[in-house]
């Protein structure tokens, strides 16, 4: 009799260790595939360095996992004013461009996270996924 009360609160702690593991893990891949798409976008290589194909890099980094969201691009200069351009990072000023070289670009977004530990009711939490790099 008290092994059946003793042995539901264990195996609750046991599958809670091991679904924070897993949770942790696909936060880590996910921190990484920002770090690779903020990585690509500080790089400022022309072809391979525009919005969708930073994003598809996320995408592609995230695997096995899902975005529950599209990440945004976006780049600060170095005095600190946002700008909306493609590629994020540019180090020359031509029309409708901004010299973005030595400001910070950053990609994120916000994830769902579903908790879900047996004998417990489950769980959703949204956090956001971001990484910043300083452009080249």
């Amino acid at each position: 009799m008290e092994f059946a009360i003793v042995a539901v609160l264990l195996f609750m702690v046991l599958f809670g260790i091991v679904v924070w593991g897993q949770v942790f893990s696909e936060l880590e891949v996910l921190n990484g595939a920002a770090r690779e798409g903020a990585r690509l976008a500080a790089v400022g290589d022309p072809v391979n360095s525009r919005v969708s194909a930073i994003q598809q890099r996320v995408v592609d980094t995230a695997k096995p996992y899902t975005l529950t969201a599209s990440p945004s691009v976006t780049v600060k200069t170095a005095g600190g004013a946002s700008v909306s351009q493609d590629p994020p990072c540019q180090n020359t000023t031509g029309v409708g461009s901004t010299d973005t070289s030595q400001g910070q670009v950053s990609v994120s977004w916000v994830q769902r996270i579903p908790i879900n530990i047996p004998f417990m009711p489950s769980i959703q939490r949204d956090v956001t996924i971001s990484a910043v790099f300083t452009c080249e």
